[in-house]
Order: C-alpha cells, then structure tokens, then sequence
C-alpha cells in the first residue's frame, strides 16, 4: 500500500506541475506583448516576398491547429506600386515535413469584405507562395494591377502555386470568375459575361503565358492565348478565335474587326498593354 500510495503521490505531483507549465505557457501566450514583434515582422515579410507590408496590431489567435496569431488591419504594398488595405491576416505554423528539412512553412488565412484567402507560405530558398482565394471582388482591384483603361467587375476564384526568386516570380495562377463584365476603351462595348476561365504561367521565355482564356459572354464565346512582355511596356502578341452573337457584330466591325458571316471572328491584339491594337 505504501508503494501505491506513493506512486499515486507522484503521479499527482507530476500532474500538477505540467499542469502549472502549461497555464505558465498559456498565460504567456495570452498576455506577450506582440506589438514588439510588429517592425520584425513586417521586415521578414518583405524580405520574403518583395511586398511591403504595415501591421496595425498583432493578437494571439489560438486555432485547433495549433497556437496562431491574428494581424490587422494591413496596408500591403505591391510591387506594381498599388496599395491594399486588409481588415485581417491570421498566420499559424502549418505542419508539413519541410519543417524536417529546416524550411519554416505557414498557413495564412486573409478575412476581407471583398475576399477569403488561404495560403502556404513557405520560407525555404527560394520562397514557395500556394493556396487559393475565394470569391474575390473582381471591381475592388487596384486600377494598377490591371492594364490601363481596363476595368472588370464579377467575382472570381484564384489558384495560386508561385516561387518567389530572386529572378522573380514564376508559377501558374489560374482564375474562374462568374457574373461580370469586361470595360476597356478599345472595344466597342461593355462585354458582360457569365464566366471566364484562365490558365496563366508567369515566369520563362516570356513574363507572362496566356496558355487559355475561356469567355462565355451574351455576345460571343472562345477563347484567347499567347504572352505578355515584361512591364512598364508590357508587349502583347494574343490571338483569339470567337463566335459571336447577333448583336455583337456590327459594333465590333465599325472597330475594323472582320467578323464573317456565320458569326466566327479570329482576333489578334497586339502593342503595349496600354493601347492595344485589335486586328
């Protein structure tokens, strides 16, 4: 009996203690100024992926995944020189064998009114960025991040599987929007459509490849390929093969186009992304 009774003292001792370590660890957890950690943050992230990037606050956010921790509001700064503002970006370790290797992995999770992301972000050499964005607002995109003159609404899905190098980015991003329209000043309409699919590759001989792109539009259907030169000029050489719609072809031939009479149209569109000859 006296050996049971000690036994069992132990074991409650032991409970006890790790039980005392974990509130420890909680309340650190809970109560750790991470405002210190703002200015290294935002530091690790641009250097990681070329983006700027202003953390407002930093908060715990415990997950069933693991400790995390919740960063907002964001101002993000782009590259291309636009500027984005974020309501929240939750970051948690993301438990993948790469952490075996000594490559750091995490999982972000973007909160906005005009999306949802989730993403791998991994901090090998170089870094790996993959995951996909749901529902996102086709008109709240920076008129920067599109070609001039170009303005889009609808909402769309985006596949990302990209590597951040020192020769730039380079990967695929696919694209599935629904329910918008296409505006730019060299067509001769508004092109609503009701879906366009995108598979695009950055990166290679050429910035970037249009490998696809599908509209299925109330005016005409097909679809379009070809590259994208590196900006500020930004070279086109596209080729597309369309069959339009009853109503979509006299405004597109006062635009020059030869649409034939059945209604079929091939298209090319060349010169710089900011004026673009349509042939």
């Amino acid at each position: 009996m006296d050996e049971e009774a000690k036994s069992s003292g132990l074991r409650g001792r032991l409970f006890i203690g790790a039980a005392a370590v974990l509130l420890t660890l909680t309340l650190m957890y809970a109560r750790f100024p991470y405002e210190r950690l703002i200015p290294g943050a935002e530091m690790a992230f641009e250097e990681a992926t070329g983006i700027g990037l202003r953390i407002g606050q930093i908060d715990p956010w415990p997950s069933l995944l693991g400790p995390g921790l919740s960063l907002g509001p964001l101002r993000v700064d782009l590259p291309v020189g636009a500027r984005l503002t974020l309501e929240e970006m939750r970051v948690r370790p993301a438990w993948s064998l790469s952490w075996l290797r000594g490559d750091a992995t995490l999982a972000l999770e973007f909160q906005d009114e005009f999306f949802e992301g989730r993403v791998l972000l991994g901090l090998g050499e170089p870094t790996a960025l993959s995951g996909q964005f749901v529902d996102l607002d086709l008109s709240s995109l920076h008129p920067k991040m599109l070609a001039k003159g170009l303005a889009v609404d609808g909402f769309s899905d985006v596949d990302l599987d990209l590597v951040l190098g020192e020769a730039g980015t380079e990967g695929r991003v696919r694209l599935n929007a629904t329910q918008g329209s296409l505006r730019h000043p060299q067509l001769p309409m508004d092109l609503p459509f009701e879906s366009i699919v995108a598979e695009l590759q950055l990166g290679g001989d050429s910035w970037l490849t249009v490998e696809s792109f599908e509209i299925d539009s109330p005016l005409l259907a097909g679809g379009l390929s070809g590259t994208v030169g590196p900006p500020p000029g930004s070279q086109l050489d596209l080729r597309g093969e369309f069959e339009t719609k009853q109503a979509a072809r006299a405004p597109l031939r006062t635009r020059g186009l030869r649409v034939a009479r059945d209604g079929s149209l091939s298209v090319s569109i060349q010169g710089a992304a900011s004026r673009p000859l349509l042939r």
